[in-house]
């Protein structure tokens, strides 16, 4: 995934490209942005959260491309601290 600029650039390019995202992809963006993922137990799904958001995306670590609901949870958080 190339880097996008800014928040809403990611947000659009995460919108085009929803069904080519993988678990490292989206893992980067978030922790770019100031998510911080937590260790899992045992199970295949990792929680993102960040300090002062509501939204916390849950992605599955899985090899290739992720559903596009993962990639919808990562859009929602971004819009949630993206700056207008």
């Amino acid at each position: 995934m190339p880097p996008p600029v800014g928040c809403r650039e990611t947000i659009e390019y995460l919108k085009a490209n929803r069904k080519s995202q993988t678990f490292e992809d989206l893992q980067k963006v978030l922790e770019d942005f100031g998510f911080v993922m937590h260790p899992g137990s045992g199970g295949s799904h990792r929680a993102f959260s960040r300090p002062g958001s509501f939204e916390s995306p849950s992605l599955k670590q899985d090899r290739g491309p992720l559903l596009p609901a993962y990639v919808k949870s990562v859009i929602r958080a971004l819009e949630e601290i993206c700056d207008d």
